[in-house]
């Protein structure tokens, strides 16, 4: 079923598209806070289907393209959110010099179609905050990178403490079956993606100090669909 077809799925595209779209600050807030809402009910219902009809969720692989401008940061974003929304997903070509990379992904069809909803409005709201912002030093380039840098790791831990709410929440609801439930999930996902890439390493670029916490205070900024924080407790970039 594409996200089209999905009713709950279609109904978090609209308010993310609406909250990407509007001039005012606080209704996108509003709505984005209503789509993640909805986006981490939905996962954790997803996962809880009864084995007996397991088969409306399996784990699968999908091809998602990062275009120039900064392909190889939205590559960096991509899998580190992935990792957190009990997805894998690894870097495989930079398409020949295109202006575009190619990642592959990995993880059950429910949690890649929720990671690329939020990865894709995120995206524009990142856009946003390095178009905004006033680099400084000598290398404009490195500045900036390392304000992406800053920005998709508070952003990714953001996101790493909404999933944990969410499952502990269902946990609770479950009288302890969800944690069982999601471990599974997630070590089956990871088993695939061993599988498959068992040679994969982390991508390690240059940053500057100064752009990396302009970019996590801009991260802190985002619309996730939960209240503003500190920066995270969580390493964020480790996503193959």
């Amino acid at each position: 079923m594409t996200t089209e077809q999905n009713p709950k799925l279609a109904k978090i595209r609209a308010l993310l598209a609406k909250a990407e779209s509007t001039e005012f600050p606080e209704e996108a807030a509003e709505l984005t806070a209503k789509a993640a809402e909805l986006m981490a009910k939905y996962g954790i219902d997803q996962a809880m289907i009864p084995e007996a009809d397991a088969d409306a969720d399996k784990i699968t692989d999908r091809h998602i393209e990062c275009w120039a401008p900064w392909a190889r940061e939205k590559v960096r974003f991509l899998c580190a959110l992935a990792v957190e929304m009990r997805c894998r997903a690894i870097w495989i070509t930079n398409g020949g010099g295109k202006g575009w990379c190619l990642v592959h992904v990995y993880g059950y069809e429910s949690d890649i179609e929720r990671l690329e909803l939020l990865y894709t409005s995120l995206l524009v709201q990142m856009s946003h905050a390095l178009a905004a912002a006033e680099p400084r030093g000598k290398n404009k380039r490195t500045w900036q990178r390392s304000f992406l840098y800053g920005y998709i790791t508070t952003v990714v831990a953001r996101v790493w403490r909404a999933e944990s709410r969410a499952a502990d929440d269902a946990q609770k609801a479950s009288s302890g079956k969800a944690e069982l439930v999601l471990a599974d999930r997630e070590s089956m996902v990871n088993a695939r993606f061993q599988q498959a890439h068992p040679d994969a390493k982390p991508y390690k670029a240059r940053y500057s100090s100064v752009g990396i916490r302009e970019g996590m205070e801009a991260g802190n900024r985002a619309d996730i669909g939960q209240k503003r924080t500190d920066s995270g407790d969580r390493h964020a970039l480790s996503g193959g």
